[in-house]
């Protein structure tokens, strides 16, 4: 071979060298593979819940990444550094994120997150009608939890009042419309929420007004001949009908045959009129007529001892309340002792007063 055609064959081998060094080269068997790095944003998620899914944290020392695929578990996958998920179903799902550098060397990380199902609140009440200040059961015992278990049951009752366990009763203070609510949480702390709505109402009375008396504590003493002895007595129940005062004596010393005594009682009422009366044997009595008994009348309450509240200050006697004197003369003391030669008048004789009162009382029947 002559000296020009070497040199020919000898630039073609070396541009064919240059070629293959140029146009074959593949990826450097020195390059390290990326890191695929995310975190959950919280363990556990409800269903339909939307998760926020960041890969930015993942990185290629050498290189660039090109390429973030996640596979969420549950069939479905997307691609993109930061992307957002909503699971439609409760369960454990196993999430992976696999991110590919610019020489196409991968890496895959997996996070596990639990999916929740909310749990299913049921509210039961007992049947009505319902009525101020008497109970009203309510269970929760129909609720459930697909995925768990309940651990609370919070009642509101919508006057203020509230209640926890699966089975509580209630009792409504007054008449009106209240709308219950009952809450239940599960073990992941999801709640769910049922409803009912009541009308609370009151009961009807006929109310008639019956009278009933009773006596007071009698007092005893005695009065001196030519003296007024007075007496005072403090009378402060409501709704008074009817005084009465009776005063019973004993005469010690009588003189041949039955009490000869003459006796004088005066009374003076809290509200000004006075009574005077005079006996002679053995006993006087004295009577007021105050307050008059009411008419019947039907009222709306939500028990019977809550009448007399509804029937409020017309249907209250106020006559006769208040500090009552007796006054008590002997006005002839007949009886007497003889003593030696002489005649000794009798000097005093002892009584008892006795009180009476009769008021009137609301008695209330349930009509509906």
């Amino acid at each position: 071979m002559d000296a020009p055609q070497r040199r020919l064959t000898l630039a073609a081998l070396a541009i064919l060298g240059s070629v293959v060094a140029a146009g074959c080269t593949g990826p450097s068997s020195s390059n390290q593979p990326p890191v695929a790095s995310f975190e959950v944003p919280k363990p556990v998620v409800e269903v339909n819940e939307p998760v926020a899914l960041n890969g930015s944290l993942s990185f290629d020392a050498e290189g660039k990444l090109i390429l973030y695929q996640w596979n969420f578990g549950d069939g479905s996958t997307e691609v993109g550094a930061v992307v957002a998920h909503a699971f439609s179903a409760s369960g454990t799902y196993t999430i992976t994120l696999t991110v590919s550098d610019d020489q196409g060397a991968q890496n895959a990380h997996a996070e596990n997150i639990t999916v929740n199902a909310p749990p299913t609140a049921f509210l039961d009440v007992a049947p009505g009608p319902y009525f101020a200040k008497e109970e009203v059961a309510f269970s929760a015992a129909l609720s459930r939890d697909s995925d768990g278990r309940i651990d609370s049951y919070t009642w509101q009752f919508g006057d203020g009042a509230s209640a926890s366990g699966a089975s509580v009763a209630h009792a409504f203070a007054d008449t009106g419309s209240f709308e219950v609510v009952l809450t239940v949480a599960d073990n992941h702390g999801a709640r769910s929420n049922a409803t009912a709505s009541l009308f609370v109402d009151l009961h009807t009375y006929d109310v008639s007004f019956a009278e009933d008396t009773s006596e007071q504590p009698p007092v005893r003493n005695f009065t001196l001949a030519n003296t007024t002895k007075t007496v005072t007595l403090e009378v402060f129940p409501e709704n008074l009908t009817r005084l009465s005062v009776t005063l019973t004596w004993r005469d010690p010393l009588p003189v041949m045959g039955p009490p000869n005594d003459v006796i004088q009682m005066r009374i003076i009422s809290p509200d000004g009129p006075s009574q005077v009366a005079v006996g002679s044997f053995d006993n006087i009595t004295i009577e007021f007529n105050l307050n008059g008994i009411p008419s019947p009348v039907q009222v709306r309450a939500a028990t019977p001892g809550d009448v007399p509240g509804v029937l409020g200050d017309a249907y209250i006697g106020l006559k006769g309340i208040g500090v009552w004197v007796v006054e008590i003369t002997p006005l002839e003391l007949g009886g007497g002792l003889v003593e030696g030669q002489g005649f000794v008048p009798e000097p005093f004789f002892f009584w008892t007063l006795t009180t009476s009162l009769t008021v009137y009382e609301a008695a209330p029947t349930q009509i509906a």
